[in-house]
């Protein structure tokens, strides 16, 4: 157990519930996370479930059909990808290790600037979708193409939930704190 509240036997537990509610007012009221919880959760929840997504989004991409993904998306993803793993890095090497010996403070520029990154993350977020015309499916989709479609989705999902999670709830406790 980890503050005496979680641990990673109620993760997926915790995962769920965490997104499921939405992230408002009520949610902070709901669930009352101490910092190194929160981080925890982050690092341990949503970057390794982002981190193996993105890694099989970038093994799918080069054997999809090329009538389902232009090249122009995969070279879109393969970018995509490469910004988002340094996001990732940076977060997990410098800004948390920081919050977490308790100079998340010190840190303002750089999560402000993290925040920054999130936004450019919606902002490809929504190319992406125009590419693919919001996920949609073509019904002449072979296997490999529903697997890769489905895995977009997914990522889509994760990406935006880490955003909720950081901007809306870890940096501002961060930041007040």
């Amino acid at each position: 157990m980890i503050n005496g509240w979680l641990s990673s036997d109620n993760l997926d537990v915790f995962y769920t519930s965490f997104t499921s509610v939405g992230l408002n007012l009520r949610m902070k009221q709901q669930f009352e996370l101490q910092l190194p919880d929160l981080l925890y959760f982050v690092k341990e929840s949503c970057h390794e479930n982002l981190h193996d997504t993105l890694n099989e989004i970038r093994e799918m991409a080069d054997n999809v059909s090329p009538i389902y993904v232009s090249d122009r998306l995969r070279e879109f993803l393969k970018n995509f990808i490469r910004e988002i793993q340094m996001h990732l890095a940076h977060e997990e090497n410098t800004v948390f290790p920081s919050i977490a010996a308790g100079r998340g403070k010190n840190k303002a520029a750089s999560i402000h600037h993290l925040v920054d990154d999130h936004d450019q993350m919606k902002l490809s977020l929504l190319e992406i979708r125009k590419m693919t015309a919001n996920y949609a499916l073509p019904l002449d989709l072979d296997v490999k193409g529903l697997a890769f479609f489905r895995k977009l989705r997914e990522m889509d999902r994760i990406i935006l939930n880490h955003i909720q999670i950081e901007d809306n709830i870890l940096f501002p406790m961060v930041l007040s704190g």
